[in-house]
């Protein structure tokens, strides 16, 4: 193919050309990523080339993802309350299939290729490998994202200095140029505001991926550990923080996205702003770099949020943009104006300085997939990609059932091709590789010519040696631990949902989405404050991760070559993945914990157990709370073990109330911010003891209390109950199911809640209030009925009662097969005219039913969670007791009826914990309404088959099974109570039945 000769500006302060210059190549900048963006994608062919809306809800949704995933530690609040932020400011035009333009990913100076004697003519655009179907400002934003950053003597994207180099416009003028260029006006603060912090927030995940590789110590690169610090990444979030509220500001908008109530104080805000290292002394938003600061000789450059090596072009013709990957060439440069495309790695030696013309020939094999066929040993073991060298990044997309309708035939190798219906998209890296889009109605090939010089079409090569899989062919190739920050060869395999339908528009599989590839690409840097405003870091690099419509591009078929198999969950490095992998074990910081948690509960609480249940069996001190337990419960605090079950989107809306506890207290008050399916593991610990959740915080109702609070109190109503309950200085309790009706189905409640003036009036009655006899108890989320004549399920509201109110009357504590589990208890509850403030009312009126579903879902697994634990215990105590005792001159446990019963337990616990972690993952991955067949599913099943593993242990036990010599007899009233609590098994069971048929109708 053609090449150009022109010249590639690396520096963004353009320091070897003149003010007009400068200015020219500004100009030039802005205008042709306005040509790009005015290109209309039906035009050219390109319709198909990812979604047509949704873009930025998939990237926050993506770097959400893995950000959290990658996690080695807690998670940092100011990432959460810019996750927060981004969730619920997504622009509302982003849905708009109209709006969508090819979106380029990876949009800077360095990626231009100007003319050899002029800056007012670009001739190419390089590395197309993020670009898909996109929201046209995101990328403005991104290429604007060197006034936001400090100035770096070191290679990759850097910033500009204040004052700016004399030509170069300011961000506002940039816009301007765009703007006009395009013939739009110019986007409104809030919206622009979005995409400069979720371009921040792309960078600042990528580098928390950096130094999670760091700290599992699989990154090669001795500045990965300072470049992905938290210090780095927080002070990422802090500035896109700084840049939102300047827009609100700028809007007047009272809004604060540091809490969850609507027109809160900024105070989050505020301290996020005053913390930032990138704050320019006049508060500028666009000098947010201090005038002095520097980097030092080690600092590394800013993240490109590319692969290293491949490069694509960008025509000029208005009517086809040249969409190429690289294949070799000895075709000489035909006109300086054609674009072309680059090699990559001519743009990190010598030949890539400003004022040079560059002419460059392709390095190495081109492949259908990216990869580089017929290599020996493509080994990749410990490559950082931070230097020169080549990088090979393989996406895959969308897997189909093979023959499915739309889709052509797998070819014979076994490798997998991409949905026809979603073209291939440009290889991420690929050394070498040619990129081919596929037209299935013209079956044409854009330059997707092979290194055997075969037309590939349908995003397959001919050659037979290569795979469209995206790997290199031959089977000895590996990429074990690269997270393509140091040099030499890389490569890095990203996979998509899966697509379990035969039709080319269905959705993924919501149990298994794709997860972000957790590496990347060129080299990298961003900077935090230390104490003394220098700039950190050493060399990073950026992950590299694809999205074509929310998916990697197609084309690709072959197996994740990253830490995790994101489908299966398997881990590929020796588990040292970033998320707990399904079904599997749980990721190296989760391990620590569970491996902390057992030994505090072997220590501890085991042994504590016989003492308290004595305590509570006394008549005269059975409502009361044994020292022990507060001791316990402080010698967990003092341990770190404290609100383990609280997540990390949750810590983020309640970040206002560390404020309100000394400094050393503030990380027990928000937990060390765990999924689900991670706190899935210790919960199951825990259950093993009926006391050992409340020693950690971990209990119920409480844990599903202080999540209504958080998710729906208001800062009064999270300040006044939540922080007490964070704390554990009281106890909480929820009344909604009542002794006159099916509470199964809670549109039967007839308890009532009456506005009065700026009070309520609540009356009812209720019973099996669990916690309300424990004298710490100081508070009910109460649910009654607000306007029966609304909708059915609009009826309902929740509303905040102390337990000390006048009219609040415990009646009688309540027995579950003689045990009444005191002091904390169940309870039938009287309410007759109690008054409480209008402030109270959880949400707004008529949204009980919304805050019980969200309240519901987690509440649901944890008993779960802790119902397996119930069992692991059972059948621990079942084996042991059948080797010790002989029966019939023989040991129980060599008896072949005993080995049956053992055997099928184990089969079926083994079951239950991997429906309660698929469940789990749904709801980490989907949020409660999608993933609630799988809940429903791990209600019904978790607790049945834990009720008969202690059943078949009191079996072997005989009479010291049914006594309280043993915990069996209290385990076995637990898990049948479990059968109705939270919804009985025949309500779950119709959900579940509902939901399969209602997909069986669509087909």
């Amino acid at each position: 193919m053609p090449q150009p000769q022109g010249r590639i500006f690396i520096e963004p302060t353009l320091p070897e050309l003149t003010p007009q210059e400068r200015s020219a190549a500004y100009r030039q900048l802005a205008t042709t990523l306005a040509a790009l963006h005015s290109v209309e994608p039906q035009a050219v062919n390109l319709q198909r080339y990812g979604r047509p809306s949704g873009y930025c809800a998939r990237q926050v949704w993506r770097w959400s993802q893995q950000y959290q995933a990658q996690l080695t530690g807690q998670a940092l609040l100011e990432m959460m309350q810019l996750i927060d932020w981004l969730k619920t400011h997504i622009p509302p035009d982003d849905s708009d299939p109209s709006s969508a333009r090819i979106s380029h990913g990876d949009y800077r100076i360095d990626n231009l290729i100007y003319a050899p004697d002029t800056t007012d003519r670009v001739l190419a655009l390089l590395d197309w490998e993020l670009s898909t179907m996109g929201y046209p400002l995101a990328d403005l934003a991104y290429s604007a994202m060197c006034y936001h950053f400090p100035i770096s003597d070191k290679t990759g994207v850097r910033g500009l200095p204040r004052p700016l180099p004399e030509g170069i416009p300011s961000e506002q003028e940039y816009i301007q140029m765009y703007c006009q260029a395009r013939g739009i006006g110019v986007p409104d603060p809030t919206t622009y505001a979005f995409c400069q912090a979720l371009s921040m927030f792309r960078i600042a995940a990528i580098l928390a991926g950096v130094g999670a590789r760091a700290q599992l110590g699989n990154a090669s690169s001795k500045h990965a550990a300072q470049v992905g610090s938290p210090e780095v990444v927080s002070g990422i979030a802090r500035q896109a923080l700084s840049v939102i509220h300047e827009a609100a500001q700028a809007t007047g908008s009272t809004e604060s996205h540091g809490s969850s109530e609507a027109g809160s104080s900024r105070r989050g805000v505020e301290a996020t702003r005053g913390g930032s290292p990138f704050t320019h002394p006049n508060g500028n938003s666009q000098g947010i770099v201090r005038q002095d600061v520097k980097a030092d000789a080690t600092t590394p450059a800013m993240p490109s949020m590319s692969g290293t090596n491949a490069a694509s072009t960008y025509s000029h013709n208005k009517h086809h943009p040249n969409l190429t990957g690289r294949g070799t060439s000895s075709t000489p440069a035909s006109s300086s104006t054609t674009p072309t495309t680059l090699d990559k790695d001519s743009r990190h030696g010598s030949s890539r300085h400003s004022g040079n013309q560059v002419e460059s020939n392709t390095m190495g094999r081109g492949a259908a997939g990216g990869a580089a066929p017929n290599e020996q040993s493509a080994n990749s073991q410990g490559s950082d990609n931070m230097g020169g060298g080549s990088s090979a990044i393989f996406s895959q997309g969308p897997k189909q059932e093979s023959g499915g309708e739309g889709g052509s035939q797998t070819p014979s190798g076994g490798a997998s091709q991409g949905d026809a219906s979603t073209p291939a998209m440009p290889s991420m890296s690929g050394t070498g590789a040619a990129t081919t889009y596929s037209d299935n109605a013209k079956k044409k090939s854009l330059n997707g010519i092979s290194d055997s010089g075969v037309s590939s079409k349908n995003g397959i090569s001919k050659n037979p040696t290569s795979s469209s899989s995206g790997r290199p062919s031959n089977p000895t190739s590996s990429n074990l631990g690269s997270d393509n920050m140091g040099g030499g060869s890389s490569a890095i395999y990203s996979q998509g949902p899966r697509q379990g339908g035969h039709k080319m528009g269905s959705e993924g599989d919501a149990s298994t989405p794709a997860m972000p590839s957790m590496s990347g690409s060129n080299a990298a840097s961003m900077y935090a404050a230390r104490g003394d405003n220098r700039a950190l870091s050493g060399k990073s690099a950026s992950a590299g991760s694809q999205d074509s419509g929310g998916h990697a591009p197609a084309g690709g078929g072959g197996a994740s070559g990253s830490s995790t198999d994101h489908f299966s969950g398997i881990p590929s490095d020796g588990g040292q993945s970033g998320s707990a992998n399904l079904g599997f074990d749980p990721p190296p910081r989760v391990q620590k914990l569970v491996a902390h948690l057992k030994r505090f509960m072997e220590e501890h609480v085991y042994p504590s157990e016989h003492l308290l249940d004595s305590h509570a069996a006394d008549p005269n001190t059975k409502w009361t709370v044994h020292p022990k337990m507060e001791e316990l419960k402080a010698k967990a605090r003092a341990e770190g073990l404290w609100n383990l079950w609280l997540p990390a989107d949750m810590a983020a809306k309640i970040a206002h109330l560390r404020e309100r506890v000394p400094q050393a207290e503030r990380h027990l008050l928000i937990g060390p911010g765990l999924s689900n399916l991670e706190y899935a593991f210790l919960s199951e610990v825990m259950g093993r003891s009926g006391m050992g959740s409340e020693v950690f915080n971990c209990s119920a109702p409480d844990t599903g209390n202080m999540e209504v609070l958080s998710r729906y109190g208001s800062r009064a109503q999270q300040e006044e109950w939540l922080l007490p309950l964070l704390q554990g200085k009281m106890r909480s309790c929820f009344a909604m199911t009542e002794p006159q009706v099916a509470s199964s189905d809670a549109t039967n409640i007839q308890s009532s809640i009456r506005r009065d003036g700026d009070s309520y009036i609540v009356s009812g009655q209720k019973w099996w209030t669990s916690g309300a006899p424990d004298p710490r108890c100081k508070i009910a989320i109460f649910m009654g009925k607000t306007d029966p004549s609304a909708a059915t399920h609009k009826q309902q509201s929740m509303i905040l009662v102390p337990m000390d109110a006048p009219g609040v009357r415990v009646i009688r504590p309540l027995n579950v097969y003689g045990y009444d589990d005191a002091p904390h208890g169940h309870a039938e509850v009287s309410y007759q005219d109690v008054r409480v403030p209008a402030g109270n009312m959880l949400l707004g009126e008529g949204r009980g039913f919304e805050i019980a579903q969200g309240r519901l879902g987690p509440g649901r697994l944890h008993h779960c969670m802790r119902a397996v634990g119930m069992g692991e215990r059972a059948l621990e105590l079942m084996g042991k007791r059948a080797l010790q005792r002989v029966a019939f001159k023989t040991a129980i446990a060599q008896h072949g009826a005993f080995q049956s019963d053992y055997a099928r337990c184990r089969i079926e616990l083994s079951a239950a914990r991997l429906t309660v972690l698929a469940a789990a993952h749904a709801l980490d991955q989907h949020g409660n309404k999608k993933a609630r067949g799988q809940i429903a599913a791990a209600k019904v099943y978790a607790p049945n088959v834990v009720l008969k593993v202690i059943d078949a242990a009191v079996q072997v036990h005989g009479g010291a099974g049914v006594c309280d010599d043993l915990p069996l007899a209290r385990m076995w009233s637990g898990a049948r109570t479990l059968r109705l609590a939270d919804g009985p098994d025949d309500v779950h069971l119709v959900s579940i039945a509902k939901l399969e048929l209602a997909k069986l109708s669509k087909l």
